[in-house]
């Protein structure tokens, strides 16, 4: 009677844990998907998620992306439901990128885990630098350059008529001189005539 008693009783003990889902009562919550996915080969992105299969705590969420030019996670990461959004440092660089992730799980356990990525397709910065000093080139050689040397000023260069006026004005002078040398010569022969003409009507009336 004692034995069956105690049998009962066991049972009734374990009851409670056979009713339990066994994965539910061992296992705590795991990632499911992410995006870009474990492996894949991805364009430049700005950002990583994260899925579980159940909402995990809001709490010690941890993100961190490693890539070529080192960690490139930006902020900390935000918890939505079952969903962890961590931000990145943006334009990626082409390469691999390694992601180290950690949350609480809904039964308030901590769970980590990581995962790889390569980034394809991102702009080269060598080439973007070398499009850029081609731009200025381009624009400075469109632009004359500008002269240091002050204009001289214009110099006023003596025209076709100043230049012939000038024999014509040295023909008017000397017919001048002419005029006024013919015009004493004359007065000069005229007083001499008058002279003579007084004398003889003197002798005739002597």
């Amino acid at each position: 009677m004692l034995r069956i008693l105690a049998r009962v009783t066991f049972a009734l003990l374990l009851l409670p844990l056979l009713l339990i889902n066994p994965g539910q009562a061992m296992a705590h919550d795991r990632l499911t998907d992410s995006v870009p996915k474990a492996g894949a080969r991805t364009e430049p992105i700005d950002a990583v998620s994260l899925v579980f299969n159940n909402a995990v705590l809001g709490t010690g969420a941890a993100v961190r992306v490693d890539g070529p030019a080192g960690t490139v996670a930006q902020g900390t990461p935000a918890v939505s439901g079952a969903r962890v959004t961590q931000n990145l440092k943006t334009p990626l660089a082409n390469g691999g990128y390694r992601v180290v992730w950690r949350v609480v799980s809904s039964d308030g356990h901590p769970i980590s885990g990581t995962f790889d990525f390569t980034v394809e397709g991102a702009s080269d910065p060598a080439d973007s630098a070398a499009s850029s000093r081609s731009a200025d080139a381009s624009s400075e050689a469109t632009i004359p350059p500008s002269s240091s040397k002050p204009t001289p000023p214009a110099q006023e260069v003596p025209t076709s008529e100043t230049d012939n006026n000038a024999p014509l004005i040295i023909a008017a002078a000397a017919l001048a001189l002419l005029l006024i040398a013919g015009g004493a010569f004359l007065t000069k022969g005229r007083l001499k005539d008058d002279d003579v003409d007084t004398r003889t009507d003197e002798a005739s009336a002597g």
